[in-house]
């Protein structure tokens, strides 16, 4: 007699699947500690890149978790300004003023919200000084960098708004002359001064007089700011 056939053996069951992973919930907000840690590693994972188009990227991936998106704008824009002077580089600071004139050009962020931590620092400057020297450099770029490319919405008088509150006038002078140095490397600085018929005396006029500031600014090279 033919043997018994043997049994098929049982298929081995298939493993069971692993849990899926929780999916994001897009309508969790972030927190506002959560948001500023977000774009303090934004700030410097740009440094370390310098990739203003990735920076972009990277802020609109996280923008739907966030209530207020012209807030988050104001406090990136806001931290940017902050780290030009933590990080006294002048090359760090030319890269951060790119982004933050960008900001502004995409629409992001204002003009105004742009001048408006600028014009905490600088009402500051005096006490800054002493502590991070390159200040006024740093920050004359970046306003300087305003002015050039707001297509007309900033002028200089904006240096007059910016530096009028520092007192001492020599400390007036070292802050506002590094801006002036700017703009005239940036472009045409008797054009800007003769658009809004800039008047540079009760700005940086020291007590000898007109002769003194005219010869002052003549040794700084700015004599385009002379006007009669």
């Amino acid at each position: 007699a033919a043997p018994p056939a043997r049994a098929a053996p049982a298929a081995e069951a298939a493993p069971a699947p692993e849990p899926a992973k929780p999916a994001a919930d897009p309508a969790k907000k972030l927190t506002a500690e959560e948001l500023t840690k977000k774009l303090t590693n934004l700030w410097e994972e740009f440094l370390n890149v310098r990739d203003a188009k990735e920076l972009f990227l990277s802020l609109e991936e996280f923008a739907g978790q966030v209530e207020d998106k012209a807030a988050m704008h104001k406090q990136l824009v806001e931290m940017g300004v902050q780290l030009i002077l933590d990080k006294s580089s002048e090359k760090d600071g030319e890269s951060i003023t790119n982004v933050l004139v960008e900001a502004v050009k995409k629409g992001l962020a204002s003009w105004e919200v742009l001048t408006a931590p600028i014009a905490e620092q600088m009402a500051v400057m005096e006490d800054l000084m002493l502590d991070i020297p390159m200040a006024p450099k740093l920050m004359a770029n970046l306003v300087a960098s305003a002015i050039t490319e707001s297509s007309g919405a900033l002028t200089i008088e904006l240096v007059k708004t910016l530096t009028e509150p520092i007192e001492d006038i020599f400390s007036r002078r070292d802050v506002a002359v590094p801006i002036f140095q700017k703009l005239k490397a940036k472009g045409p600085l008797m054009k800007m001064v003769m658009d809004t018929k800039f008047d540079v005396k009760p700005l940086l006029l020291d007590e000898p007089g007109p002769a003194e500031l005219k010869e002052f600014l003549e040794k700084e090279g700015l004599s385009a700011l002379w006007v009669e």
